[in-house]
């Protein structure tokens, strides 16, 4: 095994080379069979900037961002053999580093700060460039509604609106056409742009306060921290020393965290199913229970027991404030639905974009064939002819040859 530093100064080198062009699934495959640390260092490296500008628009904290973007890459780490969709790396990335970095903050909300004997805290040297509060509400604003989007819109606006990339840089990273991006992503700014419209906020404005925040805060991530992070990684989805000179306590606690959430949101799905099916028997019961007009338990411990008009008219009036709260419910899922049937009708004329361009150029080869066994035919034709020709010519040299023996044998005088 070579040295530590050997090790670092091999990595390096790697990093600073031109990109070898693998795909997320080809990098995420090669750390998951054989743990390399190269591959590894390499998606740090691709995706590295976008996880912790996702985890400095929550936070304001410029070390707990650091720690959550560790968090993410080991979450990465123990996931990396499991995930279902390895294409789709940079949407996985941004959603864990969302989750990652609101669980840090509700963490340090509850933390005790604790400042002994009067002195000041030192400053940050790198300060918060989202020290405002109106800024940093309209970015958590901006980050609740993207993580409410179906994957197929939210993805080209992180890559494209919040990170800067290319239509075709994106496109490439998600292995989409460009076409495809192009449309998802003037849907998804339309979707996105009504959403923040409902809490006073327009899109220019949230994706102005997102680029400042970008370009003011999120340098380039040192290479140290993606090789610690590399190195972190590889110890932590083997099970050693998660926790150590690479990678902080805290961001082993975080990542240790996000996984126990994972495995526990799992588990709420299926009971969240059992759940919504015993609140509609109870919700229709509840219900049927007011019309009739029954008291509720306990109600006449204090006082007088209500006139009959008073309660039905609270029952009347809470059982239409719960049938209306349904109604909006209903109304927010059937809009997600046909968010998500756009995607799939573009998905759908995606295939079939491909299966005409696939039968556009069958037809094309099927008329070049027919191409050449025309001239093959008539090269077969000519020389057909020219056989027959060959043949006739001779059949008359034979012809000739037999007078002109005959000629000379007649001509030849006879002995006597």
């Amino acid at each position: 095994m070579p040295p530590p530093l050997t090790r670092f100064l091999r990595r390096l080198r790697s990093l600073s080379a031109p990109p070898s062009g693998e795909t997320d699934a080809v990098l995420l495959a090669r750390f998951a069979r054989r743990r390399d640390e190269d591959a590894f260092a390499a998606l740090v490296a691709r995706h590295g900037p976008m996880v912790r500008n996702a985890c400095l628009r929550v936070l304001r904290d410029f070390h707990t961002a650091e720690d959550c973007f560790q968090a993410t890459f080991l979450i990465l780490a123990r996931r990396a053999a499991s995930l279902r969709r390895p294409d789709a790396l940079a949407g996985w990335l941004y959603g864990v580093a969302s989750r990652v970095a609101r669980d840090a903050q509700r963490l340090n909300a509850r933390r005790p700060r604790h400042n002994l004997d009067g002195v000041a805290e030192p400053a940050d040297p790198r300060p918060d460039p989202l020290a405002a509060l109106s800024a940093c509400d309209v970015l958590l604003a901006l980050e609740e509604e993207l993580r409410r989007m179906p994957e197929a819109y939210r993805l080209p606006l992180v890559l494209c609106c919040l990170e800067g990339l290319a239509q075709e840089e994106a496109a490439r990273r998600l292995g989409w056409t460009a076409g495809a991006v192009k449309g998802r992503l003037e849907r998804g700014r339309k979707h996105l742009h009504g959403r923040l419209a409902r809490r006073g906020l327009t899109l220019g404005v949230a994706l102005g306060v997102a680029e400042a925040a970008r370009g003011t805060a999120s340098a380039a991530v040192p290479v140290s921290l993606i090789l610690s992070t590399a190195d972190a990684a590889t110890r932590f989805a083997a099970g050693t020393a998660a926790a150590g000179v690479a990678t902080s306590t805290r961001a082993a606690a975080l990542a240790n965290g996000g996984l126990k959430a994972m495995i526990a949101a799992k588990m709420k799905i299926a009971a969240a199913l059992l759940l919504a099916v015993g609140m509609i028997g109870s919700g229709a019961g509840a219900l049927t229970y007011r019309c009739f007009g029954v008291e509720r338990a306990g109600a006449a411990q204090d006082g007088p027991p209500p006139s009959p008009a008073q309660t039905g008219k609270t029952d009347d009036d809470q059982a239409i404030r719960e049938l209306k709260e349904a109604n909006l419910r209903l109304a927010e899922k059937l809009k997600l639905l046909e968010l998500q049937a756009e995607a799939d009708k573009d998905r759908q004329a995606l295939l079939q974009q491909k299966l005409q361009d696939a039968t556009e150029d069958l037809k094309r080869q099927a008329a070049v064939h027919e191409d050449q066994a025309a001239v093959a035919a008539k090269k077969l034709a000519e020389s057909e002819a020219a056989r027959r020709e060959l043949e006739e010519l001779v059949s008359r040299l034979k012809k000739d040859l037999d007078d002109a023996l005959k000629k000379l044998k007649d001509a030849r005088p006879s002995k006597p």
